[in-house]
């Protein structure tokens, strides 16, 4: 009635925006991509709960480490004048809290005593801290480039004719002046599904 269970899988989120900002003659078209991945090692309790007949409610519960967990974005700015600026940010060291937790509850009609099919509804939470340090590369139509080593903050602008916000990377901790803000990104895996599959027994 009651296992423990190890496992591996992997997962992979890309978004996409784009803005635009338009003030007096400068037209701005702003692009961010961006992809996280990682794979969760997990451990976890499973409960079985015979219902009646061959229907048997179940039920786990544990926690996973969300192992080489990366991310990659890309952000660039287009000007009306053909001109453009974009950076690419790329994880190298991953934060230290990278716990979450994971559950779920469902149905299991046994084929056999070795077999069956099951429905669940699993539900995840993982909010992650920020990466420990990335690096970034500052390209523009002017030519040349740039490398920054640092910290990954959101840099947001205060000022109302310019409200938008983007990627940063500093060496030393920003400080807020009376026309920036910065924070430390989240990086939030947390979701529900809906499985349904075989589940086989040794």
């Amino acid at each position: 009635r009651i296992g423990l269970g190890l496992g591996a899988g992997f997962m992979r989120n890309s978004s996409h925006s784009l803005g635009n900002w338009t003030y007096v003659d400068d037209d701005v078209d702003i692009t961010v991509d961006s992809t996280l991945s990682a794979i969760p090692i997990r451990l976890g309790v499973f409960f079985t709960v015979p219902a009646g007949g061959r229907l048997n409610l179940t039920a786990d519960v544990g926690a996973a480490y969300y192992l080489g967990l990366k991310l990659d974005a890309t952000q660039r700015l287009d000007f009306s004048d053909a001109s453009w600026m974009e950076m690419s940010v790329g994880s190298t060291e991953a934060g230290s809290s990278n716990i979450g937790f994971h559950g779920s509850l469902g149905f299991e009609y046994k084929l056999s005593p070795m077999m069956g099919l099951f429905v669940e509804a699993a539900g995840r939470y993982a909010k992650l801290s920020n990466f420990d340090a990335v690096t970034g590369i500052q390209n523009s139509s002017g030519g040349g480039g740039d490398t920054t080593d640092g910290k990954l903050y959101i840099a947001t602008q205060t000022d109302p004719d310019f409200p938008i916000s983007g990627f940063t990377i500093e060496e030393t901790p920003p400080v807020d002046d009376e026309f920036t803000t910065y924070r430390e990104p989240k990086f939030d895996l947390s979701g529900f599904s809906l499985r349904a599959g075989i589940r086989i027994r040794f």
